[in-house]
């Protein structure tokens, strides 16, 4: 995909992987519930904890490369 975008194609991809989105996108579009758009902009902004708790309600912690995990209740950290 990096290519095509490389050579100027305008790609779009659905994720809701988040380490995926990072890799794969220079720019994001977060939909929250219903579909509303609740951010869009360049992925390393957007694929916050702080960020992405408030458009998921759930919370979120630092994963390797600044980006986001969700933290569930009740599942040990690895």
């Amino acid at each position: 995909m990096r290519g095509l975008a490389e050579r100027g194609d305008a790609v779009v991809a659905a994720v809701h992987d988040f380490h995926a989105a990072a890799a794969l996108a220079d720019r994001v579009l977060l939909l929250g519930e219903g579909g509303v758009v609740a951010g869009e902009g360049e992925a390393s902004e957007l694929l916050r904890p702080g960020v992405l708790q408030e458009v998921f309600g759930v919370g979120f912690g630092p994963a390797p490369g600044g980006l986001a995990l969700p933290q569930l209740r009740g599942v040990p950290a690895r």
